[in-house]
């Protein structure tokens, strides 16, 4: 039940939209699914859902069951409340627009020399 809670809650306070609540969901799963180093069709397995079904989620075109999200907690061994602590993809989405704003007027020298650094970091 607590799951329903959440998601009502964050979608009746206007805390997000349901398409960004399915978009933030399906950013931080794949950031899991990443850090873990395994593919969508081991994750989908191991929870108990399909490949695409995966994929959908992980797109933002779909959301889990309150009893996949269950799932998908105790695969990942953290608390299902983690899965809906998306500030640090908000940040992410933050820095790279300032990041991109600060480098638009970088002089080309500086610039040729900031990729380089990125590329091999």
């Amino acid at each position: 039940m607590f799951i329903c809670q959440k998601v009502a809650y964050i979608i009746n306070s206007r805390l997000m939209s349901e398409d960004n609540l399915k978009k933030y969901f399906g950013l931080k799963l794949k950031y899991y699914r990443n850090k873990l180093n395994i593919t969508q069709e081991v994750f989908s397995e191991k929870i108990g859902i399909t490949q695409r079904q995966m994929s959908l989620i992980e797109l933002g075109k779909s959301f889990p069951s309150p009893k996949t999200i269950s799932k998908i907690a105790s695969f990942l061994n953290c608390p299902v409340s983690d899965l809906f602590d998306f500030e640090l993809i908000k940040e992410t989405k933050i820095t790279k627009s300032k990041f991109s704003a600060l480098i638009e007027n970088l002089p080309e020298e500086k610039l040729k020399i900031l990729y380089i650094i990125a590329k091999n970091i």
